[in-house]
C-alpha cells in the first residue's frame, strides 16, 4: 500500500510541475497574490482574496455582455453586498440570494443594452 501511495503521490507532483512549466502565468499570479497579501496583511483573508481574484479577471468585450461571467460575479458576493449592488442600480434589496442574484444580472444587463 505505501509504495503505491507514493508512486501516485509522484505522479501527481509530476503532473503538476509539468503543468506549472507549460502555464507560467500561474506561478506569477500566484506571486502576485502572496506578494499583496504579505504587504496588505488583511483581517479578513478570504474577501481579501475574492476581491484581489476578481479584480485579476479579464474585462469582457465592452459590446457584449455575458451572462455567466455576470452571474458568477454577482454569487460571489455576499448578501450585503448584492443588496448595496441593487440599491445602486434602482431595485429592490428583498429576496433569498438566488432572487437577488437574478435581480442584479438582470438590471446589469439591461444597463448594458
Amino acid at each position: 500500500i505505501k509504495r503505491k501511495m507514493r508512486e501516485r503521490s509522484e505522479e501527481r507532483v509530476a503532473h503538476s510541475q509539468a503543468y506549472m512549466q507549460s502555464n507560467p502565468e500561474v506561478t506569477t499570479l500566484i506571486a502576485d497574490f502572496f506578494e499583496a497579501a504579505l504587504t496588505e496583511q488583511p483581517a479578513d483573508f478570504y474577501v481579501f482574496a475574492r476581491d484581489h481574484f476578481l479584480g485579476q479577471m479579464r474585462p469582457r468585450e465592452p459590446e457584449t455582455f455575458d451572462v455567466d461571467t455576470a452571474t458568477m460575479e454577482a454569487e460571489i458576493l455576499d448578501i450585503m453586498e448584492l443588496k448595496a449592488a441593487l440599491e445602486a442600480c434602482g431595485e429592490d434589496i428583498v429576496g433569498t440570494k438566488p432572487e437577488l442574484v437574478e435581480r442584479l444580472v438582470n438590471a446589469r444587463w439591461a444597463a448594458y443594452e
